[in-house]
């Protein structure tokens, strides 16, 4: 049987993970351009916010149903395993879009450190949202 509360920290945790993503290309879109020549950071913000939010809010939340409805099937569900569970998906998304930069190794470095960052706040303020309308009875 599905537990509500798992279903509904499921369809919530993904607008906390979004959030930071979607008021950055808020701010980024109403900021004034330097250059008028330039406005490739208001074109990306306008994909991150029409294209990239519908599309990423419900693959998000059937990841996080998935993934913590299989923790709680092979009882490995805790809040370690789920913190564990942010980190192992952070360094992924961070070599994933880290190692793509064509520029050497530092910039590799770089870019692998700040995409794990940002990965590890967005999820980890996804997770904390998540465990805090959760909060399974057996833990």
């Amino acid at each position: 049987m599905i537990n509500k509360k798992i279903t509904t920290a499921s369809v919530v945790s993904p607008l906390a993970i979004l959030l930071i993503p979607v008021v950055v290309s808020i701010f980024v879109a109403h900021s004034p351009t330097v250059d008028s020549m330039d406005d490739a950071p208001k074109r990306a913000a306008g994909i991150i916010l029409f294209v990239l939010t519908p599309i990423a809010y419900p693959i998000l939340s059937v990841a996080i149903f998935v993934s913590t409805w299989i923790l709680e099937k092979l009882h490995l569900f805790s809040k370690r395993s789920l913190a564990a569970l942010v980190i192992i998906t952070s360094i992924i998304c961070g070599l994933l879009l880290g190692l793509r930069s064509p520029f050497g190794v530092k910039d590799q470095l770089i870019g692998i450190t700040l995409f794990f960052m940002f990965f590890l706040v967005c999820l980890g303020l996804g997770a904390t949202v998540w465990w805090a309308i959760a909060k399974p009875r057996h833990i």
